[in-house]
């Protein structure tokens, strides 16, 4: 039995180029085997990997998927760029580092969450993944990186974790398919033409203060959609535009107290007050920390005050109600 597991290992190993850093870890240099799914051995020699070097995996067609190593700490520049059949990567929560173009060009990619742990997004990390369609940014990230995403026409879905303060130049650039984009508190600074040529980009929120644009460029470019900032209530800097677009005081409130609410004419009435032009959609469900809200209406808050009528609340023993945007 010792035997047999020796020579998996030794088959499993013979597949990776690899070199012993300083530190007695594992750095995988290249890739010899026939790709498809491929999962990247904890240890080598008895020795963790701990980094994937420069291009390990460059313009390798014939990978599908890839499984990282638990101790994996560092992907490196141009390491699986142009990877153009890989469809999904596993990551291990000890990744801090991703360099720059790691995953460029890799075509495939459709739906990426990266470990929170993560500390440096490089420039061009997803550059040009056409498919990409969603992807998630742990806090631990400070910066996402020039050009991050640069060209994910496919994008729709951007969660961004509070943490994150600098979004660099171009970094969403030419994400034709993003519409909507919320950003945290920690966001400081909106460099140049960070959502340039964004054609269908409508809304973005900001969660914080108002943030500084560094760059030549405003965050926005003229081909860039028809966007609208919204900002909330309490917090500063705020002016009635940013970066060249219309900025707007998000703050919608269900007026509890006025006559108008509680039921008339056989429907449970909900007024509703704020900036007008604000996007809103109202929701109800059967108790406050319900994680299925029901859509009673969404749309734009066409005057300083409107109702919306919820006719189905006789159905539920209780009703509880909420404004979130879309």
């Amino acid at each position: 039995m010792t035997i047999l597991l020796l020579l998996f290992h030794l088959v499993a190993w013979s597949q990776f180029n690899y070199t012993t850093n300083y530190n007695n870890t594992i750095a995988i240099t290249g890739y010899t085997g026939s790709g498809g799914s491929v999962v990247i051995p904890d240890t080598i020699n008895g020795l963790p990997v701990s980094r994937i070097a420069d291009s390990a995996f460059f313009d390798l067609i014939s990978l599908k998927e890839i499984v990282l190593p638990s101790g994996l700490t560092s992907i490196e520049s141009e390491a699986f760029r142009a990877c153009g059949y890989l469809t999904n990567v596993i990551f291990n929560s000890n990744l801090t580092y991703l360099g720059n173009s790691s995953f460029a060009l890799c075509y495939r990619l459709t739906n990426v969450v990266l470990p929170y742990g993560l500390q440096t997004l490089g420039d061009g990390a997803f550059g040009n993944c056409t498919g990409l369609k969603s992807i998630s940014i742990p806090g631990s990230v400070v910066r996402i990186g020039i050009s991050a995403f640069s060209g994910c026409s496919s994008l729709t879905n951007v969660l961004i974790g509070h943490g994150v303060s600098t979004i660099e130049d171009g970094a969403f650039y030419y994400c034709t398919s993003l519409s909507s984009i919320t950003l945290p508190k920690s966001i400081s600074s909106v460099n140049s033409l960070a959502f340039g040529s964004c054609l269908n980009l409508q809304r973005v929120f900001f969660r914080g203060n108002r943030p500084n644009t560094y760059g030549i460029n405003q965050p926005f470019s003229v081909s860039s959609g028809p966007t609208v900032v919204y900002y909330l209530p309490g917090t500063s800097g705020w002016t009635n535009t940013f970066g060249g677009r219309p900025a707007l005081l998000w703050n919608p409130v269900i007026l509890s107290s006025d006559s108008n609410f509680g039921v008339h004419s056989g429907g449970f009435d909900l007024p509703i007050t704020g900036t007008v032009g604000i996007p809103i959609v109202v929701e109800s469900a059967s108790s406050p920390t319900s994680t299925s809200w029901t859509l009673l209406w969404s749309g734009s808050l066409y005057a300083s005050a409107i109702t919306r009528t919820d006719f189905g609340w006789t159905n539920y023993p209780t009703r509880f109600y909420r404004i979130r945007s879309p």
